[in-house]
């Protein structure tokens, strides 16, 4: 298969970043053949023959070939993680106007519920991504240990997100039974 490289450097590295953009053959995984000699990392592109125009071959794994679908399920729930940071940004700031007092006294109960629901839905999204996760069906990609440490980057992340969340769940009830009322 042919492929067009663009490379706006005269470098090994940045020759094979743009390889790897294209082809989704990691850095790791690639070795660069042009006219039989293996191509050196460390020595510009000019020093080893190289010109505009020329072919390489490239010989290497490329993980993602294997299982497509584990890589776009990854995708998937890493967008849910980055809208669920966003989301618990905005519940967090909300809590900390109403912890430092900013709720008039007269709404801090319908406020507090609101946010109470709020928390719990969250982390009801939460442990869902969590069963996602450990649900996706990685097959023979789960050996990669590029997918492996997405996947457990994702696990910590929601998990970090869920700590967060119960955190300002158990703030907010011990506020509100300080203030007397319950958030059922």
């Amino acid at each position: 298969k042919k492929i067009a490289i663009t490379c706006l450097e005269d470098s090994f590295d940045s020759l094979s970043n743009a390889i790897a953009k294209k082809t989704n053959v990691p850095v790791e995984n690639q070795k660069l053949i042009y006219k039989g000699k293996s191509l050196q990392p460390g020595s510009s592109l000019s020093q080893q023959g190289l010109s505009p125009g020329c072919k390489l071959m490239l010989i290497g794994s490329c993980e993602e070939v294997a299982r497509p679908e584990a890589f776009a399920a990854l995708d998937a729930v890493d967008r849910e993680v980055e809208a669920m940071e966003a989301k618990l940004d905005d519940l967090n700031s909300e809590y900390a106007g109403f912890s430092k007092g900013f709720t008039p006294q007269n709404l801090r109960r319908q406020a507090a519920q609101s946010l109470s629901k709020r928390l719990l839905a969250f982390n009801d999204r939460g442990e869902r991504g969590l069963e996602r996760l450990d649900g996706l069906s990685l097959g023979d990609a789960a050996a990669t240990s590029r997918v492996r440490a997405r996947r457990k980057d994702l696990a910590d992340r929601l998990q970090a997100m869920l700590n967060i969340s119960d955190s300002l769940l158990q703030d907010l009830l011990r506020m509100a039974e300080e203030a007397g009322f319950s958030l059922d």
